[in-house]
């Protein structure tokens, strides 16, 4: 990898990785769909991004490109109606991701990122699009942030071709209490919090809107 400073509040970075996962005991061994002649996965990653900051780096933006060379991916199958990992062969991804992050002021912050992902096959749990727009706000004792995220032509089926769309939309709140010199906090998250229904894995339907309080407490 390579990055380059040409002027104030840019900066250009390139980079070129090589990584691979051997396939897992469960995948190789364990209940259906094991298949003890699975291939390793191995990939080539190309990335180039261009970052440019502005108003006292108050506004922060970046632009991604990037593609990625691949082999062997492991995928759920099925052979004869029987489910089975298979190995898919070659793919290749290419795609752009784009980055704003706005301080408004000092307690309050917004950021927003669009990627966009075109596969040469279909790709379990691949989306096409990803949309994320999130704020936090913070003063004196309180922090709140809320997020929408939006995930369009996800595969959930590659046999089928089914493909998955939907939109979450989740919040947090926190109180910081005066214990353990500032470091605890009473919270309130929500997840979903319009009941969405969507499914990751098809047959798996993800819950609907979900609720959790509790303390945090930092050493």
């Amino acid at each position: 990898g390579a990055s380059l400073r040409p002027f104030e509040g840019n900066v250009i970075k390139a980079l070129i990785s090589k990584g691979y996962r051997s396939p897992t005991i469960r995948e190789m061994f364990m209940f259906p769909p094991q298949n003890a002649d699975l291939l390793p996965e191995s990939m080539i990653n190309f990335e180039f991004s261009i970052g440019q900051s502005f108003l006292d780096s108050d506004l922060v933006t970046e632009l991604n490109l990037f593609f990625i060379d691949g082999w062997n991916m492991i995928e759920q199958g099925r052979i004869n109606g029987i489910p089975k990992n298979l190995n898919t062969g070659y793919f290749d991804n290419r795609g752009v991701e784009l980055q704003v992050s706005y301080r408004i002021k000092p307690e309050l912050r917004t950021d927003v990122n669009y990627s966009y992902l075109k596969t040469s096959k279909p790709i379990l749990a691949a989306p096409e699009h990803k949309l994320f727009v999130g704020a936090i706000y913070s003063h004196d004792r309180i922090t709140f942030n809320a997020d929408m995220q939006y995930v369009g032509g996800m595969y959930t089926n590659t046999s089928t071709g089914s493909r998955e769309y939907f939109t979450l939309l989740n919040a947090r709140i926190a109180y910081r209490l005066d214990v353990l010199g500032g470091k605890t906090r009473l919270f309130v998250n929500g997840d979903n919090i319009t009941g969405t229904a969507y499914t990751i894995n098809e047959g798996f339907p993800m819950p609907g809107a979900t609720f959790l309080a509790g303390i945090d407490i930092n050493f």
